[in-house]
């Protein structure tokens, strides 16, 4: 879904998968922008992960959120990874 109403809770499932035997410790980052640019929200989960996890990120305003377009970022270990933009109508 790339559109949401202002008082919606917005949530992204990122699935890692490691085909390793042996697990892996790394750090998944959410990074939120504004439509203008600025970041509003950002968390970070740091575990170890073996064969294929979910880890999912939400975000809402009790005030609702402002129309426009966002932008979201995912990052693995700092280097982002994954770009999306939504609609907040």
């Amino acid at each position: 879904k790339d559109s949401f109403a202002p008082g919606d809770t917005i949530i992204v499932a990122v699935t890692a998968t490691n085909p390793a035997s042996a697990p892996v410790n790394a750090q998944i980052t959410a990074r939120w922008f504004d439509p203008q640019g600025g970041i509003f929200n950002e968390e970070s989960r740091a575990q170890d992960f073996s064969g294929t996890q979910t880890v999912n990120f939400r975000i809402a305003d009790p005030k609702g959120l402002k129309p426009g377009k966002y932008k979201l970022e995912i990052a693995l270990n700092g280097s982002v990874v994954q770009m999306r933009e939504f609609t907040v109508n």
